[in-house]
C-alpha cells in the first residue's frame, strides 16, 4: 500500500523503502514528473515546512502508485510483460503475449477514450487535484495490429490488413505492402511498398550499407554512408548535405548538419536518452537564417516510454516542443512539434528528433533506422541483414528479440531485456527449468552489460530460447571501493542465489561454485565489513 498526503494541492516528495530513488519533482499544481518507476512504495507524501498537519490521505496499490500523480498507470502480466499502459497524454495501450514472450497484439487507443480498466481517478482525488483540463492531448486515430509466429519467430501472418507474411531461410520476402529481395549474403538488396516505393542498397566487403536509392511517386533520391574503423557509422550524404556524427565509444554523442550541432545525454550506463544540447556555431551558416540564429545553447529533455524511446522532448520551462506515438515495432503513428509560446527567434524550433529505440538513429531518407552494427526496419520489426556475431545472437539471425516492448538491442547484435538495470547485482536467467546464475557491478559492467557481453555464451543460449526470464537483485556494495573487494562481495551473494535454486530444484547451469568454500569466511567479511547487502527487492524481465 502507498500514502498519499494533500497539502497545498500538491506533491512534492515519494519515498521508497529503499530510500534510493529521487522520484519527482514538482510541476505545477498536482503533477510531478516520474524518473524512476522501479521500486516498492511506502509513503508519498507532501512536506510543507510551514504547515504540518495532514489535509488528505488516500490509500492507493502498487499498481497505481507508478503514475497517480500525472495519471499514468502501468500493469505487468504474470511474466514481467508490460501488459496495459495509461497515460493522459499519449492515451492506453494494451498488449498481449504467447508463452514465449512474443507480441500476438497491441491496440492503442487516443487520450480521449474511456480507461479500460476501470480506473477513474476522480473517485481517487479530489476535485481540487484533478488533472488539469489544459494539458496537450496527442490527436489521430486508434489503432490495432495483430501478429502470429512460426517456430523459429518470423511472422507467420499479418495484422487486421489480411496479409500474410512470407519467410524463406528466416529472410522475410513478403509482409502487408512491401516485398523484399536479398543477396546470396542474406543482406536486403531491394524493397518495394506498393506500388509508389522502389528501394535499391548498396552494401560494401565489410557488410556495412553504403548508400539507398529512393525512387517514390516519380522522383529519386539517394543517401549514402560512411564509417569509421570500428564499424561506427560516421556521416551521411545527400542532395541536401552532409551529417556528420561523433561517438562517445558505442553512444552517439553528436550530430552536425551545416553550423548545427546537437549534442546528447544519456542514462549511466545505458542508451536510454536524458538530454540534448542544440546549438549553432558562429559563422559557419550558409545564410541569412544561419548567421541571424543566436548561438545561445538550448537545453531540451527527453521523456521516455518503457523501452527507452523518446515519446516528448520539452524544455527547461517545461514547453512540450516534440511528442509521438509508436507503433508495436517502433514505428512512428504520430509525430508533432506543438506550437511553442514565444518569441519564435528567441526560441527557434527543435531541430530534427531521429532516436527511436535504444540505439537507434532514424534516416528520413529511408525509413530505416540506424542501429550500430546493423539497420533495423520498424515497418516489420526486423534488421535488414544477418547478425554479424553469427548464432551467437540467437537462431534466427534478423529477429530483433520477442517484442520490442520489454526488449532492447543497442548495438544490432544481441537481444537484452529492457528492464535489466545496468547495475551492480546478481542476475538469474531461466528457460524452463534450466537456470545460470552471474552477476556484475565489480567493474564498470553493470548486469544488463554482462549479459549483453557476446562472450558471455551461456547467457545468450539461453536468451535465444523462447519464454526466457530474467530475476534480479541488485546488491549495495557499501563502503566497498577496490575492484577485489566488490568481486568478493557479489560472489557471496551470487553463491546463495545458486543455493537457492538448487533447492527448488532446478537444473543449474553454473559449471562450477561462485565462491569457492574456502573464500566464504572471507567474502562473508568483506560484506560485513563494508556493510554491503541486498537493495529493494527482487526484479523480473
Amino acid at each position: 500500500m502507498a500514502k498519499i498526503i494533500w497539502k497545498e494541492n500538491h506533491i512534492v516528495r515519494l519515498r521508497l523503502r529503499d530510500d534510493l530513488f529521487t522520484i519527482g519533482q514538482l510541476l505545477g499544481s498536482a503533477f510531478m514528473r516520474v524518473h524512476k518507476l522501479s521500486g516498492s512504495v511506502d509513503e508519498w507524501e507532501d512536506i510543507d515546512l510551514n504547515q504540518t498537519e495532514e489535509l488528505f490521505t488516500v490509500p492507493v496499490t502498487n499498481d497505481v502508485f507508478r503514475g497517480l500523480a500525472t495519471g499514468k498507470v502501468k500493469h505487468w502480466d504474470a511474466a514481467g510483460e508490460l501488459a496495459q499502459r495509461i497515460d493522459p497524454v499519449q492515451g492506453e495501450q494494451l498488449y498481449g503475449y504467447d508463452a514465449a514472450g512474443r507480441i500476438l497484439r497491441s491496440r492503442n487507443l487516443s487520450a480521449g477514450q474511456p480507461l479500460s480498466a476501470g480506473l477513474d481517478f476522480s473517485e481517487v482525488l479530489p476535485q481540487s487535484q484533478q488533472p488539469a483540463p489544459h494539458l496537450a492531448r496527442v490527436s489521430g486515430q486508434d489503432w490495432r495490429e495483430d501478429f502470429a509466429w512460426d517456430a523459429a519467430s518470423n511472422p507467420a501472418a499479418a495484422s487486421a490488413q489480411g496479409s500474410e507474411g512470407h519467410v524463406r531461410h528466416n529472410r522475410l520476402l513478403m509482409w502487408q505492402d512491401q516485398r523484399y529481395a536479398y543477396d546470396t549474403l542474406g543482406r536486403l538488396t531491394e524493397k518495394r511498398v506498393g506500388r509508389h516505393t522502389e528501394q535499391h542498397l548498396r552494401w560494401n566487403a565489410e557488410h556495412q550499407l553504403e548508400s539507398v536509392q529512393t525512387q517514390r511517386n516519380g522522383s529519386s533520391q539517394t543517401v549514402s554512408f560512411e564509417y569509421d574503423a570500428l564499424g561506427r557509422r560516421i556521416s551521411k550524404t545527400n542532395s541536401f548535405g552532409s551529417v556528420f556524427f561523433i561517438w562517445d565509444g558505442l553512444r552517439l554523442l553528436q550530430e552536425r548538419h551545416r553550423n548545427r550541432v546537437t549534442t546528447l545525454a544519456y542514462e549511466p550506463d545505458g542508451y536510454v536518452p536524458m538530454a540534448r544540447v542544440d546549438m549553432a556555431e558562429p559563422g559557419t551558416g550558409a545564410g541569412a537564417d544561419d548567421a541571424a540564429t543566436p548561438n545561445k545553447p538550448r537545453l531540451y529533455w527527453f521523456h521516455t516510454n518503457a523501452s527507452g524511446a523518446p515519446e516528448e522532448i520539452t524544455d527547461e520551462e517545461g514547453r512540450v516542443h516534440w511528442r509521438a506515438r509508436y507503433k508495436t515495432w517502433g514505428n512512428l503513428a504520430l509525430q508533432e512539434q506543438p506550437e511553442v509560446d514565444s518569441d519564435r527567434f528567441a526560441q527557434p524550433a527543435l531541430e530534427e528528433q531521429n532516436l527511436r529505440l535504444q540505439g537507434q538513429y532514424f534516416d528520413a531518407e529511408t525509413g530505416l533506422c540506424y542501429n550500430t552494427f546493423r539497420y533495423y526496419d520498424p515497418d516489420c520489426g526486423r534488421f535488414i541483414s544477418q547478425d554479424p556475431i553469427g548464432l551467437a545472437g540467437g537462431l534466427n539471425l534478423y529477429q530483433f528479440g520477442p517484442n520490442a516492448i520489454g526488449w532492447i538491442d543497442p548495438w544490432g547484435w544481441i537481444g537484452a531485456p529492457a528492464g535489466l538495470p545496468n547495475t551492480a547485482g546478481v542476475y538469474t536467467i531461466i528457460n524452463g527449468n534450466d537456470v545460470y546464475v552471474g552477476s556484475a557491478g565489480g567493474g564498470s559492467v553493470g548486469m544488463n552489460g554482462r549479459v549483453s557481453d557476446i562472450s558471455h555464451t551461456k547467457a545468450q543460449k539461453l536468451l535465444a530460447k523462447p519464454g526466457t526470464t530474467i530475476q534480479f537483485q541488485e546488491v549495495d556494495l557499501g563502503l566497498a571501493s577496490s575492484r577485489a573487494e566488490k568481486e568478493h562481495i557479489l560472489r557471496h551473494f551470487e553463491q546463495e542465489e545458486i543455493d537457492r535454486v538448487k533447492r527448488n530444484r532446478m537444473n543449474v547451469l553454473n559449471s562450477r561454485r561462485a565462491e569457492a568454500t574456502a573464500k566464504r569466511s572471507r567474502n562473508l567479511g568483506e560484506v560485513k565489513k563494508h556493510g554491503a547487502a541486498l537493495k529493494g527487492t527482487r526484479g523480473t524481465c
